[in-house]
């Protein structure tokens, strides 16, 4: 294809009267003193452009649609990256329409189309259409690895692509409303019908801006290709994926950067020619700008073609047209199609997708190495936490000491200071240190990283208090099963990634550094509370962690917590309810056809289904109490958006014996008084979430949207939120005797009580 592209040009180039002539040199300086009929005139496509316009814009339109029709024909080849992939190639296909339509109608008229007819005015509404979408998704394209490299962990894919859909919706609109207004419209310097206005300030302001678009998206996308090889390590694990696609993602990006540069120089030639030396020789740079335009849409669908993700279907298509039989696959063929996993859908992954697992992988164990390099540090290395420079702390002045703590009535004794919360401790290691200090997966390689655990005293102390053995639920050997067959998830609605170790004991879960600094400054109150109350029903936090890439700032914050299933197989848990007291938006039944034991179930569905829990009168009587001082704790804390989570789980059917497993002097786990076998694991879970501006625009949002100021909406102030999950949920769940609750609020009205 391409050796027939060139053919076509030099054919043309020696054959063809190149009509450059004194007569058709256009002088920028004297604009407004030429006629309509003028400009047409000296205007008018070039011999050799209308030819290259009209022979090759063709190829290029077929290439589109037959690009696009894989696309159509499978549709799960949209989403990221396929979706930036699908417009681009749109761009071209619509490009093509526009020079194809050019360069026919200057072969059949042999001038320039009338600037202010209905022809001109509709090809430079395409034209400027097609630019701006060619540019914006080839950044996308450029920066999608990076976004997706820079933390492997965070969910980027579904903002980005909800972001790219907007802003191509924004440009597309503005500037086809820009373009459909009078006089903006007009004959470019190139013969084609594009925005430039009759106005000399207003061309220059454009072409400036054309200019300086492209002269930053030459410089972006070099920065983009230097940062992917930096992002992505040459790891043994990953070096064939890397390799394999980094010579496509280059193939694509140095094309394109070549082109676009020509672009600027032919461009900026032109303007310097019109307005200074109108040599007529010199306009051979109207040409070489015109091929250079018809060459990048033909280089990037032949690009796109050889795309992993694309190539082989755009082949069995090729060899379909031309009736060639399937080649006999060579061994290099099978071990290149055993290099590709599949995802969820069951589509074949392509190498980025591929080698975006692999990231993930490599980071899943290089945390595991963090969190067990740091037990093997001890106490070493610990030291007061000294921000970063442009570290951004919380917008809320909220802060707590060992004052408040002895403020409240439930405090036996002060068990953490002030001190204590602020201690960190840092560490980083190579993958070298790991090899030497634990033991190690030989297969698996860990990144570089800086790693830093927040309040080590507090958080060691809750460890030993329960019990958890974090090195052998984190260990690299063990949990090598887990991060092999690892591809997800990531938690819900919020895009937060979960861990499960590999005995499902214990969870590794993203947070955002808001909720890191969050918890920081209360826990001073939140961790004296939970040394004085064994029972309380909060899911507890075993270790808050920073940890950093040495190679790049990349940073993800992650947190421990119990698994309050305690590991058991999914089979038997018969169901898992996230419970908050609103009635607002809170059943999953009604919308859904699935096994309710395989869904995440909420308040509607439980009242519905449930009624209440089940529990012998002194044990429902204390777990009502504890629920309610948990939920006053965070009144105080001013933290909303907390959940209770309740699981169901028969593990009479399991064979297991799960008293072995209960902590006496905690009301997580406790057998139901209704069904035999049948135990419910409580804990409140998710309660980082500050009261802020967003939250109170969230609630002002949806009573707006339903037009019901009184809509109980999940996001509530603090207090609302406390009283709301008392009253409308604890109440409901774990309903006392009537005496019980007459005394229980005379008393919960004016202290926190001790319960024993």
């Amino acid at each position: 294809m391409s050796k027939l592209l060139v053919f076509i040009i030099i054919s043309m180039t020696f054959a063809a009267d190149l009509g450059y002539n004194d007569n058709e040199v256009y002088n920028c300086k004297k604009m407004a003193n030429y006629t309509v009929a003028e400009r047409r005139e000296i205007l008018q496509l070039y011999p050799i452009d209308k030819w290259v316009f009209t022979l090759i814009s063709p190829i290029v339109f077929i290439y589109s649609i037959v690009l696009m029709g894989l696309f159509v024909m499978d549709t799960r080849l949209f989403g990221m990256p396929g979706d930036i992939l699908f417009i681009i190639t749109f761009s071209e296909f619509l490009k093509s329409i526009h020079l194809f339509s050019s360069g026919v109608y200057a072969v059949v008229k042999d001038y320039a189309p009338n600037p202010y007819g209905a022809f001109c005015q509709t090809n430079g509404i395409i034209s400027t259409i097609t630019f701006a979408m060619n540019t914006l998704y080839t950044l996308a394209f450029a920066a999608y690895p990076l976004v997706l490299f820079y933390n492997s962990l965070e969910s980027t894919t579904k903002m980005m692509r909800v972001t790219n859909i907007m802003v191509t919706i924004f440009i597309t609109v503005g500037l086809a409303v820009v373009a459909s207004n009078d006089n903006n419209i007009s004959l470019g310097l190139n013969g084609l019908c594009i925005l430039s206005p009759d106005t000399k300030e207003s061309e220059i302001v454009i072409d400036s801006g054309v200019l300086i678009t492209l002269l930053c998206f030459v410089f972006m996308s070099i920065m983009f290709i230097v940062a992917f090889k930096k992002l992505v390590p040459k790891n043994s694990p990953m070096r064939s994926l890397r390799g394999r696609y980094l010579r496509y993602y280059q193939r694509f990006m140095v094309f394109t950067i070549i082109m676009r540069t020509l672009q600027i120089i032919f461009g900026g030639m032109n303007e310097i020619n019109c307005y200074f030396f109108q040599n007529p020789y010199l306009n051979i740079t109207i040409t070489l700008q015109n091929i250079t335009d018809i060459v990048i849409a033909l280089g990037q669908c032949m690009i796109i073609s050889s795309d992993p993700l694309l190539y082989n279907k755009f082949q069995k298509f090729m060899d379909r047209v031309y009736g060639r039989s399937a080649k006999t696959e060579s061994i290099d063929d099978l071990k290149l199609d055993l290099d590709f996993g599949k995802d969820k859908s069951g589509i074949e992954m392509d190498i980025l997708q591929e080698l975006h697992v692999q990231m993930k992988k490599t980071q899943i164990y290089s945390i595991l190495a963090a969190i067990q390099y740091l037990r093997f540090k001890n106490c070493e290395n610990i030291c007061q936490y000294v921000p970063e420079e442009g570290e951004q702390s919380s917008t809320s002045s909220l802060s707590f000491s060992e004052s408040d703590v002895t403020k409240l009535s439930w405090c036996k004794k002060i068990c953490f200071s002030k001190e204590d919360t602020e201690e960190v401790q840092q560490v980083t290691f190579t993958n070298d240190t790991i090899k030497q200090s634990v033991k190690f997966n030989p297969e698996m390689q860990s990144f570089d990283m800086k790693c830093t655990l927040y309040a080590p005293k507090i958080f060691h102390h809750f460890v030993t208090m329960d019990n958890i053995d974090l090195e052998d639920s984190f260990d690299l050997i063990k949990n090598n099963g887990k991060i092999a067959q690892f591809d997800g998830p990531d938690g819900g609605k919020s895009g937060e990634f979960f861990f499960f170790s590999h005995d499902n004991k214990l969870i590794i879960k993203t947070m955002r550094w808001s909720e890191v600094v969050s918890l920081r400054k209360r826990l001073i109150l939140y961790a004296n509370y939970l040394a004085n109350f064994q029972q309380s029903l909060i899911s507890k936090i075993y270790g808050v962690y920073t940890i950093q890439r040495v190679d790049s700032d990349s940073k993800t914050h992650i947190l421990i917590m119990k698994n309050i299933a305690l590991g058991i197989e999914r089979k038997f848990i018969r169901r898992t309810f996230d419970m908050k007291g609103s009635e607002y938006d809170r059943e999953v039944l009604a919308k859904s056809t699935r096994d309710p034991s395989q869904l995440t179930l909420k308040d509607t569905d439980f009242f519905k289904t449930e009624e209440k829990i089940f529990a012998v009168p002194d044990l429902n009587k204390n777990i009502h109490h504890q629920l309610k001082m948990d939920a006053t704790l965070f009144k105080q804390l001013r933290l909303i958006d907390y959940s209770l989570l309740l699981m169901k789980i028969d593990w009479g059917a399991s064979g297991i014996d799960v008293t072995k497993l209960i902590n006496p002097l905690s009301y997580n786990i406790f057998e139901s008084s209704k069904e035999k076998g049948v135990y419910y694991h409580i804990g409140i879970i998710d309660y980082l979430q500050e009261w802020n501006v967003n939250k109170n625009a969230e609630r002002a949002a949806k009573k707006l949207i339903t037009l019901n100021k009184d809509l109980d909406t999940s996001a509530q102030d603090p207090d609302t939120y406390a009283d709301r999950f008392n009253q409308k949920l604890v109440e409901r769940i774990l309903p006392l005797e009537y005496i019980y609750q007459i005394n229980y609020i005379y008393v919960f009205e004016f202290e926190f009580v001790i319960l024993d």
